[in-house]
């Protein structure tokens, strides 16, 4: 290992590139305002450690509660350097996510919160008011004498607890240790070609690990530069990343299937006019699964600006394994596989060709190297699968975490999983995601969680959410819920869709009933599932936008929506109903 921990490796880059710029914040996604050097960094850090050891907090947990931006990082790296548990998370809101933030204290039970304004505290909710609370202004105007912890910090010593996105249950604290993240800074170095050259540009949260790790600290292992944008400046003008991506000459950059789509589908061609993307080496897609419809529009988008289709880097991580487990090879780009549809209902694998009738196109989440251990098992019976069948994916190696905080029972179910009659003490991670390998790649199909079986065929709901999805223009393509329900002994299909905002505004301008335009909608899910899968709906329900729960990094919570779905609480369309998504929009 390079570095004995992550403080090591942040000293080493003050004193390689004490000028260097680190980070650049772009004001509206566009402007450059704050940056930092490395030098910059690591004094202000310093300084934010420095309170933290006057508060004598060391091994407490901090909440951070900052927006996406360079005190984030030094408030971040502060923690890191008094030896306090960082907890990265989001500045509370009105919103819904007030739920999962409220989860996180109380599991977590920190010792502090840091928050950009005292106005802030009035969003917190009622149980983490009383919390000592404490503004990053505060700790980086103070000057209090620092005493080193470089040296006491062991490998696998905790650095910071990542909360998961909580799309199948309440979030859980993944314990990460630093000889888990410089693991995965190594992997993904190797596998990405990173350098001190390499150029990120990054609209992620920092809450997120694919933003917190991927890119934020990925930039510091690798003593690179990093252009950062906050995530709404992104979404509601999906042009500015990739105008970011040319003018910075950026190498690395991406983020889940949406973003991609959202690009695909918003920029106009005006807008493509001045981009250009050759520079982009690394344009990785980090959702489970990658759509092979989701590449395909996007590199046709954009294959004119530059944009090559080997740049296009499907990818499989998890929390639990720090972030990255595998990366399509840049050489080659994304490889898709054709398989029979009827055999992979039946979690059989039997490839086709491209043309095949009844073909379903798989994108691989890329190369198993030589940084784990991959297994693909029935979770039922703990029994290796045949190379032809689909089973839960097991990890081994230096970046599976320590465990869950404050959840023993579930850090050994997930983190000490035993194939049944294998070696004592070898022990996997349980992923709870579904695939297969092929060719030494690695296929995922879906949650097993989330599966849907009716009269004994499994279906992904994501499948089926695609179709629903694209029925009609006035559905958001990416919100949409499949799940079944059991009614007079047998499993049911339920598909709940969310409508676009215009829609309401569309039929005042054409004079035209809602429910009518509702019913409408409905229909023509309900015939595009029947025509593709040969399954019948039991209830197509569609929601106001927002109706549909979602994670904060924007994963749809399917067991939350059956939940809504069961006892009424889904949102239904009114006039009580508009004004509340205008007011929360």
């Amino acid at each position: 290992m390079m570095y004995r921990n992550l403080l090591d490796m942040l000293q080493e880059r003050e004193r390689q590139f004490p000028d260097k710029r680190a980070f650049v914040y772009l004001q509206n996604g566009e402007n450059e305002s704050e940056n930092a050097t490395y030098s910059e960094l690591y004094k202000s850090s310093v300084k934010v450690a420095a309170y933290l050891q006057y508060l004598e907090l060391k091994g407490e947990r901090a909440l951070i509660l900052l927006p996406s931006g360079i005190e984030y990082i030094v408030a971040f790296l502060g923690c890191l350097q008094a030896g306090v548990i960082p907890i990265p998370a989001y500045p509370p809101t009105k919103s819904r996510n007030n739920d999962r933030l409220l989860s996180i204290y109380e599991n977590a039970e920190p010792g502090l919160i840091i928050l950009p304004s005292r106005a802030m505290t009035a969003k917190l909710p009622a149980a983490m008011r009383d919390a000592p609370i404490i503004l990053i202004e505060e700790m980086l105007e103070n000057q209090f004498p620092y005493d080193s912890m470089v040296e006491t910090i062991e490998p696998d010593d905790i650095a910071f607890l990542q909360y998961t996105s909580g799309s199948t249950s309440t979030p859980k604290g993944v314990m990460v240790t630093h000889r888990n993240l410089l693991h995965n800074f190594n992997l993904m170095a190797t596998q990405f070609g990173h350098s001190v050259h390499t150029r990120i540009v990054t609209w992620l949260p920092f809450y997120h690990d694919m933003g917190l790790i991927g890119n934020i600290l990925q930039n510091i292992y690798n003593g690179g530069m990093c252009y950062i944008m906050a995530p709404l400046d992104f979404i509601q003008k999906p042009v500015r990343w990739l105008n970011a991506i040319s003018k910075y000459s950026a190498t690395y950059s991406g983020g889940p299937d949406f973003s991609y789509q959202l690009c695909s589908r918003n920029i106009t061609e005006e807008e493509k006019s001045s981009l250009r993307l050759d520079c982009w080496s690394s344009a990785y897609c980090g959702s489970e699964p990658v759509h092979a419809e989701t590449l395909r529009m996007f590199y046709e988008s954009f294959r004119d600006y530059g944009l090559r289709k080997e740049s296009l880097l499907p990818g499989y991580g998890l929390a639990e394994f720090t972030l990255c487990a595998t990366v399509s090879r840049a050489q080659t780009g994304p490889v898709v596989q054709a398989v029979d549809e009827e055999a992979l209902r039946r979690n059989e694998i039997v490839p086709v060709s491209e043309q095949a009738d009844g073909g379903v196109r798989l994108v691989s989440s890329g190369v198993i190297s030589d940084f784990l251990n991959v297994e693909i098992v029935n979770p039922i019976t703990r029994e290796p699968c045949q190379t032809n069948q689909i089973g839960e994916i097991w990890l081994r190696g230096e970046s599976v975490a320590k465990g869950y905080w404050n959840d023993p029972y579930k850090s050994q179910e997930v983190f000490q999983a035993a194939k049944a009659q294998g070696r004592e003490g070898d022990f996997y991670l349980r992923t709870g995601d579904l695939g297969f390998i092929c060719n030494g790649e690695l296929f995922v199909t879906g949650r097993w969680k989330d599966l849907i079986i009716i009269r004994g065929q499994n279906y992904y709901p994501q499948d089926i959410e695609w179709i629903a999805a694209s029925s009609h223009e006035d559905l958001h393509e990416t919100n949409a819920a499949a799940f079944s329900i059991e009614r007079q002994g047998s499993e049911k299909l339920v598909v709940v869709c969310e409508m676009k905002r215009e829609l309401r505004h569309k039929s005042k301008a054409r004079q035209l009933d809602l429910t009518a335009m509702l019913e409408e909608v409905a229909r023509m899910i309900r015939t595009r599932i029947l025509d593709e899968l040969q399954i019948e709906a039991y209830d197509i329900r569609i929601v106001p936008p927002l109706g549909i729960p979602k994670t904060s990094s924007s994963k749809v919570q399917r067991g939350k929506c059956k939940a809504m779905y069961l006892n009424g609480t889904l949102p239904q369309w009114g006039e009580d109903v508009e004004r509340a998504i205008e007011a929360r929009l």
